[in-house]
């Protein structure tokens, strides 16, 4: 089953995989950005080419959120972990994710006021323009514009309250609410808590040394 790894666009999801994915999917916790691979996004057209051509239209893309999950379920084995910074919503009577795909969530949450700034640098936008952004309910991301190279399929975001909201409130499956200034404070027990979390859900080994190698 799947472990969302869940957030608005640049609040420290990377961050969080790159964790993870370190600690996870090596013996002695160092990192190399060919970790990152171990988990992937979604929904992402590797995941949703089986179901589909027209990955923008975001009505047919959500037809298929479930069916793409139950094939990723399908072909794995124990738990896989994903990125994704949809909102954890209902498009056309089609859910993101149901309880039958999701064994939990780890939400990643930014100050809204840094995200601005964020955006603002990252897509050479001025300040109105990134609040405006994140303050739009209709806010999708797609292939062709502020996801380049990222994305690749229609995503629904909605305005960053609303997306915060979605996933604080999911009732089908466990969920861990890490704040991204927590882990800049705090490395080190902020990691340490999204495994202790994640150790009542999967076998995992609480390893000092290698939490010390993956943080540094």
């Amino acid at each position: 089953m799947i472990i969302w790894i869940a957030s608005y666009p640049k609040s420290g999801n990377t961050w969080v995989r790159s964790l993870l994915s370190a600690y996870l999917y090596s013996d002695d916790g160092i990192f190399n950005f060919g970790l990152l691979n171990k988990i992937q996004q979604f929904p992402s057209k590797k995941y949703l080419k089986f179901f589909l051509k027209d990955f923008k239209d975001i009505k047919e893309v959500s037809k298929y959120w479930i069916a793409a999950q139950d094939r990723i379920n399908l072909l794995s084995e124990g738990t896989t972990f994903l990125k994704t910074h949809s909102a954890l919503c209902t498009l056309e009577n089609n859910s993101f994710t149901n309880k039958s795909n999701t064994k939990a969530a780890i939400c990643v949450v930014r100050d809204p006021r840094n995200i601005i700034t964020s955006f603002s640098h990252h897509y050479s936008l001025n300040i109105d323009q990134a609040f405006d952004f994140i303050n739009d309910k209709k806010t999708m991301v797609l292939a062709n514009e502020y996801g380049v190279g990222d994305f690749g399929v229609a995503t629904v975001l909605g305005n960053w309250s609303e997306h915060y909201k979605s996933w604080q409130n999911i009732k089908f499956a466990p969920i861990l609410v890490i704040k991204y200034e927590d882990l800049i404070k705090d490395t080190k027990n902020t990691f340490i808590l999204i495994l202790n979390f994640l150790k009542t859900l999967m076998d995992i080994r609480i390893d000092e040394k290698k939490i010390i190698n993956t943080v540094d």
